[in-house]
């Protein structure tokens, strides 16, 4: 092999091992995976939603939705959701969807540490873990089943 062609190929071996090891990286770490797979959009029936009364910062609601659009958009704004490192935080209250093929997938909220996102951690029916999504589809898809404001959280103690 000559001298150059040896130094392209090198190259592009090099390459490529360094994007494998920053696609196992981003896997390993829960970057790139998504949580509700299991929420292809039009596979939910119905959703329940319960918030925990939180002090002055969230007021206790709890209702059952089968209104399909509705029901969507809480759903669209579950699946744009990345994960998080775990951590120890109470919850808030919970999602519940009812998938029309019988499954159940809950998540239980957490109000999260940036003002930009919320947070869930998987609870039944799809893979484990804690997630984040930004607050203002979910606090958007929730008000329009009556729910009011979301706990604000508080940034991270250290």
């Amino acid at each position: 092999m000559k001298p150059r062609r040896r130094v392209v190929v090198s190259v592009v071996v090099s390459l490529a091992a360094a994007v494998l090891l920053l696609a196992v990286g981003l896997f390993q770490s829960g970057a790139a995976r998504l949580p509700p797979a299991s929420l292809p959009s039009g596979s939910v029936a119905s959703v329940d939603v319960a918030l925990d009364a939180i002090n002055e910062r969230q007021s206790a609601f709890a209702t059952t939705s089968a209104d399909a659009s509705k029901v969507e958009a809480v759903a669209a704004a579950v699946r744009r959701a990345m994960r998080v490192e775990e951590h120890k935080c109470s919850t808030s209250g919970r999602l519940t969807f009812h998938k029309k093929d019988g499954w159940t997938v809950a998540f239980d909220l957490l109000a999260g540490h940036v003002g930009r996102y919320y947070e869930f951690r998987v609870s039944a029916g799809a893979e484990p873990g804690t997630y984040r999504v930004d607050r203002q589809p979910l606090q958007q898809a929730l008000s329009a089943l009556g729910a009011g404001p979301l706990d604000p959280g508080s940034p991270r103690s250290k």
